[in-house]
């Protein structure tokens, strides 16, 4: 979390990086000697340890190391400090880190899954990369509709924003704290098997040029072991298993990847799909939480040059930037993107641009 300094927050993959540093303090008489500290678990390759501490603490004394979170990848990225050393009623000692992944390569501080206008051109990316009305991914911690704490309802589908299910068409929330079971983010969950088990997803339209999903998900189960998959496909009928999950009562369990999606394919289908359950019932299991999804669909690159559309100021290659063919040019200062940049409702666009494209739509 962001009060022990665990969480280290949201970095650019592109050239972000953040560093905390831990003290270690020896509380006894007689020297402490560690035998190692090092990063395990899940990305640990996205967390390194820049400054090493000191192996022998004297009794009283202290000393500190520093972790740099640098992602090489988006979304959640999680990874374990362990140290070794000779303490005899502590031989090891770990504790979970972790951090986000993003970009944001116009540096307007939206990053681009959530920015409409990724090079500040004035010229959405839609238009630039000719894709379909992408609606974002949403609702993954279920926080809509509020459920009161301590308790749990099952609810038409209907009212639940984002999502579906194959089960009935409806589904069920549960408050953090209810029955003892904490939410992974935020103050809700889903589960998966409610009166019947079943699939939740979501769907989305693509542009057939191809791409990547990267996407996140925590599980944990009801009782004893469940187990649940992560599916994506172009309908329900032809889901792809991309993972399987099976974890226990005792934490939420973090699931991670990216997956490729076919040139060609014009719909995606998002789904979690309850497995087997620990309570031998099929309406009793399988929670999950906080799933992120960033969809990057393959974007046009009209000169040729390696830089797609919607990230190239020239996209011709012709000289005249982008913002001044776009009719922006009042807007850029004689730059090459608009500038000076106000964007009031933090979706990427200027406002002035804003308010031209909102009433053109």
């Amino acid at each position: 979390s962001t009060a022990n300094f665990t969480d280290f927050g949201n970095a650019d993959i592109t050239n972000g990086s953040i560093s905390k540093t831990y003290y270690i303090q020896n509380t006894g008489t007689t020297p402490l000697t560690l035998t190692s500290v090092t990063i395990g678990g899940l990305n640990p390759s996205d967390f390194n340890i820049t400054a090493a501490p000191t192996m022998t603490i004297a009794g009283g004394a202290n000393t500190y190391f520093t972790v740099t979170f640098n992602p090489t990848a988006l979304l959640s990225r999680n990874a374990t400090v362990i140290i070794l050393s000779n303490d005899f009623d502590e031989a090891t000692y770990d504790f979970a880190i972790s951090g986000y992944g993003f970009i944001d390569t116009d540096g307007d501080g939206v990053e681009n899954t959530a920015d409409r206008d990724d090079d500040n051109d004035g010229i959405l990316d839609s238009v630039e990369c000719d894709t379909c009305a992408l609606d974002p991914f949403v609702n993954g911690s279920f926080e809509s509709p509020a459920v009161p704490a301590n308790s749990y309802a099952i609810l038409p589908t209907s009212s639940v924003p984002g999502w579906q299910t194959s089960a009935e068409n409806f589904i069920e929330i549960w408050g953090s704290g209810f029955n003892g079971v904490t939410a992974a983010a935020g103050n809700q969950f889903a589960e998966l098997n409610a009166n019947i088990p079943g699939t939740l997803y979501q769907t989305f339209c693509l542009a057939g040029t191809g791409g990547t999903i990267s996407w996140s998900v925590k599980h944990r189960a009801r009782q004893g072991t469940d187990q649940a998959f992560v599916k994506f496909g172009p309908d329900l009928a032809n889901l792809n298993l991309i993972a399987t999950m099976v974890d226990n009562t005792s934490a939420w369990g973090t699931y991670s990847g990216t997956y490729t999606i076919p040139a060609g394919q014009t719909q995606i289908i998002l789904a979690f799909q309850a497995g087997y359950t620990g309570s031998g019932s099929q309406s009793i299991g399988n929670f999950i939480d906080d799933i992120q999804i960033i969809i990057n669909q393959n974007c046009r690159d009209t000169d040729g040059d390696g830089v797609a559309n919607s990230l190239d100021l020239d996209s011709d290659n012709d000289g005249i930037p982008d913002v001044e063919e776009g009719g922006f040019k009042q807007y850029s200062s004689n730059k090459s993107k608009v500038t000076p940049f106000t964007d009031t409702n933090a979706n990427g666009v200027l406002d002035n641009i804003d308010s031209l494209v909102t009433a053109n739509t």
